[in-house]
């Protein structure tokens, strides 16, 4: 990883970068957060389970998180159809094997963890070492110019492990406690659902194309990012009320049938 990033002059280095990681929840993140960077005009690629996106090309992926020579050569690739952003899902198995070693992110985004892949980690204290390794990242970062930020989900029942670890700046997203972005008065149906959000920028209503309270938390979490970043709440709005989920995520199919049929995805039960 770290031969590939010399070799591809330190790609991270030249963008932003944003990594998503977290048990669930990744997929959608980064599609919504490309949604509204597009929204505010920043060119933004993104890179994760279901598509890898370049520029106008758009690729199916084979794993969430590439192999370190692909990962650094397709950051190259971001930086040369001058992206201004690249948001990634950034897998434990990738943290465990130092896949992203040597990429300088700008922006780590902690969604919620659950008992999972232990092929891989063996137990659950491993599993939860391994992405604490995206955030002690931000702590070594070559790039000054820019400021870092922990986005966390404050009503995670480990979000203190994550929140720890990092001496960069904190934002905090949730719905049960206190945090620095908090969905409230939330209404949801089968088809769409809406919330209250209060942000440091401050408040506005939020209309997603989708249901489910998760979705409720993977926009938090892409609102808080965009905060971060400068965008005000009026943009993001707009930007998700036009944005009809990632590929395979919460589909609702209407052919004038009598009965419900969504397509969905998930790893597990949660």
């Amino acid at each position: 990883a770290i031969l590939a990033n010399q070799f591809y002059s330190f790609p991270s280095r030249k963008l932003k970068l944003i990594g998503v990681t977290g048990t669930n929840g990744k997929t959608t993140i980064t599609y919504m957060l490309r949604a509204i960077f597009q929204e505010e005009g920043y060119r933004t690629g993104l890179l994760g389970t279901a598509q890898n996106i370049i520029g106008d090309n758009i690729n199916s992926s084979q794993m969430t998180t590439m192999e370190s020579v692909d990962l650094q050569k397709t950051l190259k690739e971001m930086v040369e159809q001058k992206n201004d952003y690249a948001v990634m899902e950034v897998s434990s198995h990738a943290l465990q094997l130092s896949r992203v070693e040597g990429c300088d992110f700008d922006v780590a985004i902690f969604t919620n963890i659950s008992k999972e892949h232990f092929e891989i980690h063996k137990n659950f204290s491993n599993y939860l070492k391994a992405k604490k390794k995206l955030f002690l990242s931000l702590n070594k970062s070559k790039k000054k110019k820019y400021e870092k930020f922990a986005v966390i989900n404050i009503d995670e029942e480990h979000s203190k492990d994550f929140i720890d670890c990092n001496k960069v700046n904190l934002i905090t997203y949730g719905i049960e406690k206190e945090a620095d972005i908090r969905a409230k008065k939330i209404r949801m149906n089968l088809k769409d659902s809406s919330f209250m959000v209060e942000t440091p920028l401050g408040g506005t209503r939020i209309y997603l194309n989708f249901s489910g309270i998760y979705n409720i938390y993977n926009a938090l979490a892409s609102i808080a990012t965009a905060i971060t970043q400068g965008i005000f709440p009026g943009v993001i709005s707009q930007a998700l009320s036009e944005f009809y989920g990632a590929p395979g995520r919460y589909k609702l199919l209407e052919y004038g049938q009598n009965y419900n049929i969504i397509i969905d995805f998930a790893h597990n039960y949660q």
